[in-house]
């Protein structure tokens, strides 16, 4: 019997089911000034890669791409006045 949380849709097909597939976070970065940051992991292959922002810088904006092959994501942050005081957490895995 499963122990964990399982999500149906209207049909009855499960949607989410942690008895088989969890997240899992690989890794963080923290960025204090405005660049193009990449993030290679194997692990992207585990699953589905995901990102999320932690903590932003007010007018900084983040724009992430997945590479073809999977597994390196490429950050790009752009702000002028992003540096040292303020930082961007930006954690990453696969679901």
């Amino acid at each position: 019997m499963p122990q964990g949380l399982q999500i149906f849709d209207k049909s009855g097909q499960i949607v989410l089911d942690t008895n088989t597939q969890t997240t899992t976070f690989l890794g963080k970065i923290t960025i204090n000034q405005a660049g193009e940051y990449h993030v290679q992991d194997e692990r992207f292959a585990w699953g589905k890669p995901f990102y999320l922002v932690g903590s932003f810088a007010a007018g900084a904006e983040t724009r992430a791409i997945l590479d073809q092959s999977g597994n390196a994501y490429r950050f790009i942050v752009s702000h002028s006045a992003l540096v040292g005081a303020a930082s961007i957490v930006i954690y990453y895995g696969v679901y």
